[in-house]
């Protein structure tokens, strides 16, 4: 990545370098009435889309907690969905997509946030279960989360990730 692609901002000593790809800096101060107020330099920094604006090559889902002390990052749900796959060809397909499928943090976040973008059925997760021969899916209709055996032909979708990291 060469110079020209960085934004660069710059509050005194604190110096934050942003991707072409952009990430989010929400800068506030709480007043003496512990009323959180936005900074007024957190103006000049891009916002991040809306829940289901398109967005990088698919829809932002939000940003999803990272795991074991690995920074939080950005979800988005690619175009597409495969179905009657099994979890073996759902993870081979998501990869085909530029892509992973979503872990079963992730498909929470999917549910509770994109929806409506998913059929009332069942979905892979990335996650394989305890016992070799199952995956954990998730039912897109009341959003329950079960194992499956990996030869079970459910529906899948990919999702990528852009790390929020800001310095």
């Amino acid at each position: 990545m060469s110079n020209e692609q960085i934004a660069v901002i710059q509050f005194g000593a604190l110096k934050i370098e942003l991707p072409p790809e952009g990430v989010t800096l929400c800068v506030v101060q709480p007043s003496q009435r512990g009323v959180v107020k936005r900074h007024p330099a957190a103006d000049d920094v891009e916002k991040l889309p809306r829940i289901g604006a398109e967005w990088n090559g698919g829809i932002y889902a939000g940003i999803a907690r990272g795991d074991d002390g690995q920074p939080d990052y950005h979800l988005i749900l690619l175009p597409g969905q495969a179905s009657d796959v099994n979890w073996k060809a759902a993870q081979e397909w998501a990869a085909q997509q530029d892509g992973t499928l979503p872990t079963r943090r992730e498909q929470s976040l999917l549910y509770a946030n994109l929806k409506d973008q998913f059929a009332a059925a069942w979905y892979w997760s990335s996650e394989q279960h305890d016992d070799d021969a199952y995956a954990w899916c998730q039912h897109f209709r009341n959003g329950t989360q079960s194992n499956s055996p990996k030869s079970a032909a459910l529906r899948a979708v990919a999702v990528r990730r852009f790390n929020y990291s800001i310095i």
